[in-house]
């Protein structure tokens, strides 16, 4: 078209210049318009610049088309490269991600409901990593604090010894099972005159005495026992499975 196009508009410029001047003569004249074989030209190079134009423009309209298609291939095709990349891109994200997530969610769920021996054990450096090792962190710390809680709730504050709570429950567990092969002796023992050291020298002293006195009650009894303040200056042995009624009697003695 832009070689053929040009050529032929020019040639068809020319054709009507020329026909143009011809026609202008009879108009001035009046006389009737001669048969002009130049005319018959004319439009018969009118003809050919429309067919040539016609073809030019189909294959054009063609060539558009083929362009437009190629180009609209070449779209879905970058489409289909990016969807292939962004599912390549997600899975690799879950992959990295979901697992040690799920892990730290398990894990919280885990000390939410009292088991505190649960890590989060990821490979992690990044983000991630450093939100497990707070995870763990406060893990540690959460259980800590509840074996604090667990001891202070048994075991008395000033001596350190095992409270009434403990022993009673303790005793209650083992007197059920109790028979001529599984004794279970209890030693009470209550301090004389204590009331006198805390009215005379005062509490301090008192406590001094009390944590003195529980010392040497550990000292005096078998691992196996269990000492207990009881409350005030009362304490209580738990000694289970002594051969007989003289070795309670000798461990009396001892304490």
């Amino acid at each position: 078209v832009r070689d053929a196009l040009p050529a032929l508009l020019k040639n068809v410029d020319e054709q009507i210049t020329r026909f143009d001047g011809r026609l202008r003569v009879p108009q001035v004249s009046g006389k009737p318009l001669p048969a002009r074989p130049q005319a018959a030209a004319m439009l018969a190079a009118v003809d050919d610049l429309v067919s040539v134009a016609a073809v030019q423009l189909d294959r054009l309209l063609a060539a558009r088309i083929q362009h437009t298609e190629a180009r609209a291939h070449r779209v879905e095709l970058l489409a289909a490269g990016a969807a292939v990349a962004a599912l390549y891109l997600f899975a690799g994200f879950y992959l990295c991600v979901a697992g040690p997530v799920g892990r730290m969610v398990a894990t919280l769920r885990a000390v939410a409901s009292g088991d505190h021996s649960r890590q989060v054990k990821i490979d992690n450096r990044d983000e991630l990593g450093f939100v497990a090792g707070v995870i763990n962190d406060m893990v540690h710390k959460v259980r800590g604090a509840t074996e604090e809680l667990a001891h202070d709730a048994t075991h008395d504050v000033l001596t350190g010894l095992p409270n009434r709570a403990f022993v009673i429950g303790r005793l209650q567990r083992m007197l059920p099972r109790a028979s001529a092969e599984r004794s279970v002796s209890v030693l009470f023992v209550d301090l004389d005159g204590f009331k006198v050291v805390n009215d005379s020298i005062g509490h301090s002293a008192g406590d001094e005495v009390l944590r003195t006195v529980a010392e040497r009650l550990v000292e005096a009894a078998r691992p196996t026992d269990v000492i207990a303040r009881l409350a005030g200056d009362e304490f209580l042995l738990v000694c289970a499975e002594l051969p007989d009624v003289d070795d309670a009697i000798k461990l009396a003695g001892r304490v």
